[in-house]
């Protein structure tokens, strides 16, 4: 699940991608033992700085601004590969949930987060 256009400063900002960045940023934040961002969609100011600190914690360009298929993405979708099965597959429905919520009509978004959200908890910023 990658971003279709730029999200964070000057970007596009389209709500999906940005929850889908929000999501990758939070697994990166986790490992990092630090506030979580909440998953909204908007590209505001904890956004920008997550997404600054993670280009800085890479020795990446720091813009504040990830683009489709450009570097910053690219690390933000690798940690995922890099995780565990089962925690792979977890945090996956977790993303899904939160980017299209239409994919799953007959699912109780909310009951089914809790859900995810026990195996896996997230702290909200």
């Amino acid at each position: 699940m990658s971003v279709t256009g730029s999200v964070g400063e000057k970007g596009r900002n389209i709500q999906r991608d940005v929850r889908c960045v929000q999501e990758l940023l939070n697994v990166w934040l986790e490992k990092q033992v630090r506030t979580l961002l909440r998953v909204d969609g908007i590209a505001g100011p904890k956004t920008i700085a997550a997404i600054k600190d993670f280009q800085r914690f890479n020795n990446f360009f720091v813009d504040g601004r990830i683009d489709p298929d450009a570097h910053t993405i690219q690390a933000l979708e690798a940690q995922i590969e890099a995780l565990s099965g089962a925690l792979k597959m977890y945090l996956t429905l977790a993303m899904v949930l939160s980017y299209d919520t239409a994919t799953a009509p007959q699912l109780n978004e909310p009951k089914l987060r809790a859900v995810v959200q026990s195996i896996f908890p997230l702290k909200k910023a």
